[in-house]
């Protein structure tokens, strides 16, 4: 699994780095705002997101990370 972000070269390391949603037409409008195709195994790093994009799931019970993406704007 890659522990960098796929958009950035050369590629940085990250720690806080997101998978490529499951939802296709999430997906597709995620390729449009980076201008690039994603896999499912790529990872798209905190820098491409706003700060109000990135909710802690600690108390809420969303997913297993400490951190998500509200893909859903």
């Amino acid at each position: 699994m890659p522990t960098y972000c796929c958009v950035h070269e050369p590629h940085e390391a990250s720690k806080s780095l997101f998978g490529v949603p499951n939802n296709l037409e999430i997906k597709i409008l995620w390729e449009e705002a980076l201008g690039m195709p994603l896999k499912k195994s790529h990872r798209v790093c905190a820098k491409h997101f706003y700060n109000s994009d990135i909710i802690s799931t600690r108390n809420s019970g969303q997913g297993s990370s400490k951190y998500t993406v509200n893909i859903f704007l």
